[in-house]
């Protein structure tokens, strides 16, 4: 089977474009209303890239190293969140203090142990550090999914993997569009049983690759799925009779987002395997847009506290002011927090830059 764990710079521009989408959301620049929906491409991406990831290692190993999995996945997100949360700590209760010290504290506590997606979905509203619910969502699938794999392996034969996930899919799917009638758009919306869907569909996609599923017949295949997961999500619409605007968008408009994700990036990977390029490919192995993905992370982490304290002013003055200051702030944090504690190096050394740098440039990440 071919290594489709390897890096593709294109991806990463993919995800460049995808945390740039959510940072021009929040500061609300017009035309980006729903630029949120570059959290949908991360999920879909991200089950991708891990489930990619581990299967290689099953390939290579016939199991999965499960502490160093989790470990790499510690080193790789905890670092960077931590500093967040401990700025946002130290400085919060001055910049928002209609809010106590001790409820900084909790939103602190919620962010670093991915607990915001059911703080949000259930019981907390609109905060500087609510954008982490998406991060959760993704941790809660890091935790589940390796043993997930494993079972599969055990127990399914290699051929069946493909229709397991299928149904799994969809599955999630639907309770996600029952999960509107039963709790509310907005509880649909933020947690991770619910948004399990997207990260599920890119796992399929990985699965499609290691099971030798041919590109017509994947191309098939995710046609199949998504006009049956529009078909549940448009039936559910019609079913529940709630608001159709926003019920509608945790259904119908999640269920498009994450096709056009699918395409993506299926066309991304199958033209990085045949050698050839596309508009697509060539536009987002970009070195400007691949090097924002690579500080996606960062990116993602700061920008919404500090679009959060701006929300008042004209969006035009919020981005000015935010987006050079977040790409220094991601930029500082990749090359002297993330790449150094990855790579098993102390943080905060300069001696450092100039290699994390020439690296940047020339290995696009793989997730």
């Amino acid at each position: 089977m071919t290594d489709r764990s390897q890096r593709i710079p294109a991806l990463d521009g993919l995800r460049g474009v995808a945390v740039l989408a959510v940072f021009a959301s929040h500061i609300r620049v017009p035309g980006f209303s729903l630029g949120g929906i570059g959290v949908d491409v991360f999920f879909v991406l991200s089950g991708y890239l891990i489930t990619s990831i581990l299967i290689n290692e099953m390939d290579r190993t016939g199991s999965i190293a499960l502490p160093r999995f989790f470990m790499r996945r510690i080193r790789r997100l905890t670092p960077a969140l931590l500093v967040l949360t401990l700025l946002y700590i130290l400085l919060a209760p001055f910049i928002w203090t209609e809010w106590s010290v001790g409820e900084h504290v909790g939103l602190s506590a919620l962010s670093f142990f991915y607990l915001m997606d059911y703080a949000r979905a259930f019981w907390i509203g609109h905060n500087p550090l609510v954008h982490t619910w998406s991060l959760a969502v993704e941790e809660h699938y890091y935790l589940i999914w390796p043993f997930v794999l494993l079972a599969m392996a055990r127990f399914v034969p290699l051929k069946h993997w493909v229709t397991v996930l299928a149904a799994a899919y969809l599955a999630a799917t639907l309770w996600r569009c029952v999960s509107v009638d039963l709790h509310g758009w907005a509880a649909a919306y933020f947690r991770f049983d619910t948004r399990m869907s997207a990260l599920i569909l890119g796992s399929l996609l990985a699965v499609m690759f290691k099971v030798g599923t041919t590109g017509r017949g994947r191309q098939l295949w995710a046609f199949v799925l998504i006009a049956a997961a529009c078909a549940i999500s448009v039936l559910a619409i019609r079913a529940y009779g709630g608001d159709e605007t926003t019920g509608g968008w945790a259904t119908l408009g999640i269920a498009i987002i994450e096709a056009v994700s699918l395409a993506v990036i299926l066309t991304i990977v199958e033209r990085h395997g045949s050698g050839s390029a596309t508009v697509l490919t060539r536009v987002l192995s970009g070195a400007a847009i691949v090097y924002i993905g690579r500080i996606s992370y960062g990116l993602y982490l700061y920008h919404h506290p500090l679009t959060y304290w701006l929300h008042g002013y004209h969006w035009s003055f919020v981005l000015a002011v935010s987006v050079p200051v977040c790409l220094v702030i991601a930029a500082l944090s990749f090359h002297f927090i993330e790449q150094p504690i990855l790579q098993g190096r102390a943080p905060f050394r300069l001696s450092g830059l100039v290699p994390s740098l020439r690296a940047a440039a020339a290995r696009p990440s793989s997730g």
